[in-house]
């Protein structure tokens, strides 16, 4: 959290950072007197404070008792959205619910079926979510207040396509749409499931529905690190024990997770912006020990269950822009336990060998390098670099939130803190390692699945 008092109002705006988030307005008790969400919390603060601003008297009021603004900066407007409902419920601000009258809260609906339903409903009192009843149907749970309906039917959307559910309101005799769409499992609004699926297939969806819907009740309550954690710990006992589809299923919900939360949407505000980085730029990274010049960026990822399956990638930023025909692929071959430090000393090893000029297939040498992760695997890639002699910079990226790592000074920088066009090229360089290694991390995966299926 990152907290500014306006004792000097414009200082304090120009500090505010770029980055969705939370932003909470103290009077001078202390007290949250309102709780707002932002895309970019710099632009959305500085709006209650602009000369021009067209506010409501409750919003002037409100300005006036200002004393104290803090921000929590999160990776995605998603994520904001939901930490935004939890702070709400738990302070009661009094201006989110002296403005209530100007938004109409959205809340989502769990019904009380076997094989419950997810629905998004408008509830403008409290007298109206005591309600047991929702469109004919029995209600157990309103999770909520959102108040951006667009929103949260946004992250839904994304959350149904890693954990699918149901939203019928009649049950069909033939799979709905939906189901054919692999947005729900079908055995949820079926009449006779057993006509379309054997008594195995049913227990199995079955199961697996009502760990979808615990899954999205636990994110939309803003536990989505722990829900993360529980798939990966299922993971790798699914893994352990050879059970490679579940493993599968698993590891997919888990990186969808992921995507929703971190990686796919931490470069949506980068869409028109200049991409050279200048000297200048690397100096607030680097200070004086900044490289002459950096144009070859390599950047590494490992990806692997539980030591099993595991691939690095090598992916390259170089002229100001990314080179895919310079990706690389690299099957970890002396590893075969959960250790990513020992896979990316072997894969920054294997890469060694390519950029010596006598080399049989020769790679350009890096003017940078960055791994995925932090102390652990820088210490391990430059172990490596200084077995080969080499003194190329190399510095980690750490996420939540993502920060660079610097291992020579042990320190992390915030990315948002630094310029623009380092920001684009380290996260599309870090989603590109992401994406490049888990593509063949599950065609090696797939193929252990066909040949455990073909004995």
């Amino acid at each position: 959290m990152i907290s500014f008092r306006p004792k000097n109002l414009q200082k304090t705006l120009a500090a505010l950072p770029a980055s969705p988030g939370v932003y909470q307005f103290l009077d001078r008790t202390g007290t949250i007197i309102y709780v707002g969400k932002a895309t970019s919390l710099k632009s959305r603060v500085r709006s209650y404070f602009a000369r021009s601003a067209a506010l409501s008297a409750a919003k002037q009021q409100m300005v006036g008792e200002i004393a104290a603004i803090h921000t929590h900066i999160t990776q995605t407007p998603i994520e904001a959205l939901i930490l935004e409902s939890q702070l709400i419920k738990k302070y009661t601000p009094r201006y989110n619910i002296l403005m209530r009258d100007d938004k109409n809260y959205s809340f989502v609906v769990i019904t009380k079926h076997p094989l419950p339903k997810i629905f998004v409903t408008h509830q403008p009192n409290a007298a109206t979510l005591s309600t047991t009843r929702l469109h004919g149907m029995p209600v157990k749970e309103y999770i909520g207040p959102f108040t951006d309906g667009t929103g949260l039917q946004a992250a839904l959307a994304a959350l149904r396509k890693v954990f699918p559910y149901c939203t019928c309101t009649t049950a069909h005799t033939r799979p709905c749409q939906q189901a054919q769409l692999g947005n729900c499992l079908g055995v949820c609004c079926l009449k006779h499931p057993e006509h379309h699926y054997t008594a195995e297939e049913i227990a199995a969806r079955t199961d697996q529905y009502r760990r979808n819907i615990t899954a999205i009740k636990s994110v939309l309550k803003g536990n989505t690190k722990k829900m993360i954690a529980l798939l990966t710990a299922r993971m790798q006992k699914a893994a352990d024990v050879y059970d490679f589809a579940a493993a599968a299923t698993l590891k997919k919900q888990k990186e969808g997770l992921e995507n929703i939360f971190t990686h796919k949407y931490t470069t949506s505000h980068f869409t028109h912006l200049p991409k050279i980085i200048s000297q200048k730029d690397w100096e607030l990274v680097f200070g004086d020990a900044t490289p002459p010049a950096i144009n070859r960026i390599e950047c590494y990822d490992i990806a692997n269950i539980g030591g099993k399956y595991a691939t690095g990638s090598l992916t390259v930023w170089e002229d100001d822009n990314i080179q895919r025909s310079h990706y690389r692929y690299f099957s970890i071959k002396t590893v075969h336990q959960p250790n990513d430090p020992a896979m990316i000393a072997e894969v920054i090893s294997r890469r060694a060998n390519h950029w010596r000029k006598d080399a049989r297939n020769y790679w350009p040498k890096p003017d940078l390098i960055i791994v995925d992760g932090a102390q652990t695997q820088c210490s391990a890639a430059l172990t490596v670099l200084h077995a080969y002699g080499e003194d190329i910079p190399l510095i980690g990226i750490a996420k939540d939130p993502d920060r660079l790592y610097l291992p020579t000074e042990h320190r992390f920088i915030p990315l948002t803190s630094l310029p623009r066009p380092i920001q684009y090229a380290v996260t599309t360089l870090r989603n590109e390692a992401h994406r490049f290694s888990r593509k063949l991390h599950h065609q090696k995966m797939d193929a252990a699945v066909r040949r455990k299926i073909d004995h």
